[in-house]
């Protein structure tokens, strides 16, 4: 009996951690590259497009540790059978489509219509914090809730990452963390801080910043005041056209008692900070 729960456990372990692609979505060629121009095809027979007459999609990339978003439409020479030309974009790692017609969606319910860019870094990261439930509000939704891996699965696929890319560590630390929190005991505070200390020591580009910010709000905001100010000011001092420059600026002018008396020099103060920078995530640039 033992050896058969074994054999149950890993079965589930194996089907839960694998890379599962929907058999409606395709691309072609089938071993794409970053940079290569492709064909998406979407079988729409299967689901809540079926027998509609326009289909567009909202597409998701990774690339380079980041979300970007763009909307495509397809063409249909055969019912239900819709295809787009679509380039992939330098250092995409995940591709993943949300198919749209009018008020009807079809995201691929339990597997989403993705593809992983194999042996590119971020891909296990991509396919761990898509479908996990720590992230729903963090990530694009490409899946239904009901179908979304538990928060070990999703901290097995960051520890693959770092496992294989070590250098992801100062791009996927919040992710981590986060999960960490989620699915084990022991000294959060303290492993979170020594964390943040060793990226901080980095050169950071605004997203990195901005994970910064994310990782001092898993920590007890009253019981680590001192560290969570000290962090905010080393960020503000070595990045003063950053994300959390930035922030407290928009947070200043909001807060301005008469918004009348906002001056010029308020606003060229805030446009200084170049704010495409810090759209990086879920826009296409």
């Amino acid at each position: 009996m033992k050896i058969l729960k074994t054999i149950f456990l890993l079965l589930v372990i194996s089907i839960s951690t694998s890379w599962a692609q929907n058999p409606t979505f395709k691309i072609t060629p089938d071993a794409p590259a970053p940079g290569d121009d492709v064909m998406l095809h979407f079988d729409a027979s299967q689901g809540a497009l079926s027998g509609v007459d326009e289909v567009s999609a909202r597409v998701y990339s990774f690339c380079d540790y980041a979300w970007y978003a763009e909307d495509i439409e397809l063409e249909s020479k055969e019912k239900d059978q819709w295809t787009a030309q679509y380039h992939i974009k330098p250092e995409t790692a995940f591709i993943a489509c949300v198919f749209v017609s009018d008020t009807l969606i079809d995201n691929g319910k339990e597997v989403a219509h993705g593809w992983i860019i194999q042996k590119m870094p971020g891909a296990y990261t991509a396919w761990g914090i898509s479908r996990s439930g720590a992230f729903k509000d963090e990530v694009p939704e490409i899946i239904e809730d009901q179908y979304r891996i538990d928060d070990a699965v999703a901290l097995m696929w960051i520890n693959n990452e770092l496992r294989d890319f070590p250098q992801a560590r100062e791009h996927v630390f919040y992710y981590g963390l986060k999960l960490m929190t989620l699915v084990k005991d022991g000294d959060h505070p303290a492993r979170i801080k020594k964390e943040v200390k060793h990226v901080l020591s980095s050169e950071l580009d605004n997203k990195q910043q901005y994970d910064i910010q994310r990782t001092l709000k898993l920590l007890p905001q009253d019981d680590e005041k001192i560290f969570i100010d000290s962090v905010s000011e080393v960020l503000v001092k070595k990045y003063p056209q950053g994300v959390l420059a930035r922030d407290n600026e928009i947070l200043r002018i909001s807060k301005a008692p008469d918004k009348k008396k906002v001056t010029e020099k308020d606003i060229k103060s805030l446009l200084k900070i170049s704010l495409k920078k810090h759209l990086k995530m879920y826009i296409q640039m």
